[in-house]
């Protein structure tokens, strides 16, 4: 999808209004910085992350940002598209910080942190013979990437 907005290929396929709505989101993108920056402050006080990366890493970015800001009471989350966006609503939240705690985090946890007890369950055939323990790792490894969040974050741009 990024690199649909980064270029100009104007596809043959496309009727009209799809390629008059292609047009728009492109002009959208560039002048709001969507495919440059990651973590965009915006004009209505939002925080929007916008980190480019797959489902499982997505599914570790929000539930970091449900452990520092979420359960904390340090911000809401605003409207948010699985697995592409995340708006959070707060006049406390600075975009700098809030790199630097996702950051931090991701070079310091293994994921266990992010996932509250309550969320685990059985949900293989043979897991109930299975230690607790044990599906939660199986629940951190099979919907969960923290390495690749940890990959991908240290290239994120800021745009306060």
């Amino acid at each position: 999808m990024r690199q649909v907005l980064l270029e100009d290929i104007e596809y043959p396929y496309l009727q009209p209004g799809a390629l008059e709505r292609l047009r728009e989101a492109r002009h959208f993108s560039r002048i709001n910085g969507i495919c440059d920056y990651n973590i965009i402050r915006g004009d209505d006080g939002a925080v929007y992350i916008l980190p480019w990366i797959g489902t499982y890493a997505f599914r570790a970015l929000h539930r970091c940002i449900k452990y520092f800001y979420l359960n904390k009471g340090r911000a809401r989350l605003g409207t948010s598209e699985f697995p592409y966006y995340l708006t959070l609503r707060s006049d406390s939240i600075e975009p700098q910080k809030l790199y630097e705690e996702i950051n931090d985090f991701c070079n310091a946890k293994a994921g266990a942190e992010l996932i509250d007890d309550s969320e685990i369950y059985p949900y293989n055939r043979y897991d109930d013979y299975l230690p607790f323990k044990f599906l939660k790792k199986a629940f951190i490894c099979d919907f969960l990437d923290i390495e690749e969040l940890r990959n991908l974050i240290g290239d994120w741009k800021i745009r306060s």
